[in-house]
């Protein structure tokens, strides 16, 4: 923050390092610079070219201008704060108008974390911590400079104006992360449309503590001293999952949060019982300045088993020890499978908000093509699939749920983006692989799916295999098709050539994208292919049978396996493919089938095989378990066709079986797997 010294001829403004508490950000806006002055260097960019103005003592060019203007940041790991917060700044609102209008957030729409902005109903400033909201219930002035704190401790959020207390609520839980963007003076609408504050801002802290009163008026006076000898570790920034086949690595930020430069210092490093000390003699730091550190250790640490890493900068003679730990979780997995994330959208052609949701969709398909799959899980309209509807139970049309972790939450291409980047990074590593092999018989329109997970680590709970079929380019004369657009004119804003249709998109100009036709076993996955326990270096497969209606075109279908963690809901990992990408199994000229698929698999009470003979063959079913022994045989004769056959399980022991089917002397070997 600034100093403020006043004489009788002359008032002088000074810039003060860092104070007790270590600021995440500080924008001071001097000289025309939006540039962070805190450890973590978050550089602010400007929606267009900054305008600067007179600061709250009329100092030119000291502060910013944010009418028609913006600042923002991309997704800061340092400000995704969900235990403690501080939101400081000195506001000065030029004009009110009825809009809501965010001044410092990390929100858009309906999703975020924390907002400190004007309520046009009534003028005042809010502090929204997603777990509830105060406001100040003194009106915002115009033309006149106000100094707003807002914290959150962890049990109550509090808003303070020049200083002192106005408002405060207890609360009983915390925020989540977001992937949203910290923003200075705007925020999204969830559309194109951006709404901007119209006036000035200056001196923007951001502290990951909250402040207490005592901090907060001296913040305000400009009292707020600095500690002597007072190193912080600042920031632990390592990866939360790591390869167990390399060393542990530890990396952070210690920051100097002192008025004199501090020389020589260790770094200690604790996992379970054992400690390791890293020295940092010839190290020197300068007030206001940063060391970053990148170490790597020999602890010895079980696969799959979540480790917490303790890390302490230690210094003799340092005043304020609270601030010197900081402990992250890490986890080593066996290998890093690549996530596919999902967005399921609840969306109907009702709905004038949804094409935005349709172009969400369609824009991530083109962008991720390896990494993104999307569902648009339609309500009230024909392309309706009743169980998946009333599965997803969206409260609001357009929302998503992404990868049923964020559930709920608004879609429009800016906040897709933004889910593909927190669900993408190195702390959503899935700890699974999963693939799938569609094998389709276009005499009987019968699909088999045979989707198999790699487990990177091993897992014990409820999982689940579950199967979606979409379907895309779906188009109708049907009046009821017809697709209704809010963004007909353009008032909202562009939407992809949306604002260039009418305000009801008749059904002949409408084609419909990642429509959920099916869902099998149900919104949770099919119960009978239940896991409880998944070993590392060992594969489970489960193969879904699915007959395709004569309405739905199979060039435009797409299969979307599901592996889900049952007890917590969310998807761990999907894969999807063409219907057709995986072959159609006439091709194999060689074999004396056309198909040969085993089902359910892991079985229970019942198993099916069916065999789409080439020719007449002679079928003989020998099934051995795990110790070579002979639980099963039969000779079925010789058959033509398309051929099913069960078999009952009753009172086979669980376990790994292998089926040899022998087709006219030709001997084809599978695993079945029996709970």
């Amino acid at each position: 923050m600034k100093k403020i010294y006043s004489t009788t001829a002359l008032i002088v403004c000074l810039l003060a390092g860092l104070y007790g508490q270590s600021p995440s950000a500080y924008y001071s806006f001097n000289n025309e610079t939006i540039t962070d002055s805190g450890p973590a260097k978050l550089h602010l960019e400007a929606v267009v070219a900054p305008i600067f103005s007179a600061d709250r003592v009329g100092q030119d060019g000291q502060a910013i201008s944010l009418t028609d203007n913006g600042l923002s940041y991309p997704f800061p790991d340092q400000l995704n704060m969900t235990g403690q917060i501080t939101v400081a700044g000195w506001i000065k609102q030029n004009a009110t108008s009825g809009e809501w209008k965010a001044i410092i957030n990390k929100w858009e729409a309906s999703s975020g974390s924390y907002y400190l902005g004007i309520n046009p109903a009534n003028n005042s400033m809010r502090w929204n911590c997603f777990v509830g909201n105060i406001e100040d219930p003194t009106r915002m002035p115009t033309n006149e400079w106000v100094h707003y704190v807002a914290t959150y401790d962890g049990q109550r959020i509090k808003l303070y104006r020049n200083g002192a207390l106005v408002n405060s609520m207890e609360v009983e839980e915390s925020y989540a992360e977001t992937a949203v963007e910290f923003r200075l003076g705007y925020q999204s609408n969830g559309d194109a449309s951006e709404l901007y504050f119209n006036g000035d801002l200056d001196e923007v802290y951001m502290f990951n503590v909250a402040l207490t009163d005592t901090e907060v008026a001296d913040l305000y006076n400009g009292t707020l001293t600095a500690d002597d000898e007072d190193l912080v570790l600042y920031d632990l920034n390592m990866d939360s999952k790591q390869l167990a086949s390399e060393k542990l690595k530890v990396s952070g930020i210690v920051s100097n949060n002192s008025n004199q430069s501090i020389q020589g210092f260790d770094l200690e490093i604790e996992v379970g019982n054992e400690v390791e000390n890293f020295l940092f003699s010839n190290e020197s730091i300068e007030p206001n300045g940063t060391f970053s550190f990148d170490l790597e250790t020999d602890f010895d640490l079980e696969i799959g088993t979540a480790a917490e890493v303790k890390v302490t900068v230690v210094k003799a003679g340092d005043v304020d020890l609270d601030n010197n730990t900081r402990t992250e979780s890490v986890t080593k997995m066996s290998f890093f499978p690549t996530r596919k994330v999902v967005i399921e959208e609840g969306t109907g052609t009702w709905c004038g908000f949804c094409p935005r949701g349709a172009v969400t969709l369609d824009n991530l398909t083109e962008n991720y093509p390896d990494n993104f799959i999307g569902i648009a899980i339609h309500n009230g309209d024909p392309m309706t699939n009743d169980v998946y509807d009333t599965g997803a139970a969206f409260d609001g049309y357009p929302l998503c749920h992404v990868d049923r972790s964020l559930i709920g939450v608004d879609i429009s291409p800016l906040a897709g983006e933004s889910y593909m980047a927190l669900r993408s990074n190195s702390r959503n590593i899935p700890e699974a692989a999963i693939s799938h092999e569609t094998e389709y018989s276009p005499f009987q329109r019968r699909l088999f799916v045979t989707t198999t997970v790699d487990p990177a680590i091993p897992l014990s709970g409820l999982y689940t295999y579950g199967l979606v079929i979409t379907e895309d380019g779906v188009t109708s004369d049907d009046p009821a098709y017809a697709q209704v657009n809010f963004y007909s004119g353009g008032a909202l804003g562009p939407m992809a050539g949306y604002e260039n249709l009418p305000s009801t998109v008749p059904a002949s100009q409408m084609v419909y994208n990642h429509v959920a036709r099916e869902i099998l076993g149900g919104y949770n996955g099919v119960p009978a292919s239940l896991i409880r326990t998944l070993e590392l270096g060992e594969q489970y497969s489960y193969t879904h049978v699915y007959d395709v209606p004569d309405e739905f075109d199979v060039e435009n279908i797409h299969v979307v396996s599901l592996f889900i963690d049952n007890l917590t809901g969310r998807i761990v990992n999907a894969e999807s493919t063409g219907l057709l990408e995986g072959g159609i199994t006439s091709t194999r000229d060689e074999a004396a089938y056309d198909k040969l698929v085993l089902y359910p698999n892991p079985a229970q009470e019942m198993l099916s095989i069916d065999i789409d003979l080439k020719s007449s063959s002679s079928i003989n079913v020998a099934i051995q378990n795990i110790n070579g022994q002979n639980v099963y045989q039969k000779d079925f004769g010789i058959l033509s066709g398309y051929v099913s056959k069960r078999i009952t399980l009753d009172n086979w022991a669980p376990g790994i079986y292998i089926v040899g089917i022998e087709l006219d002397g030709q001997l084809i070997s599978k695993k079945l797997v029996i709970n």
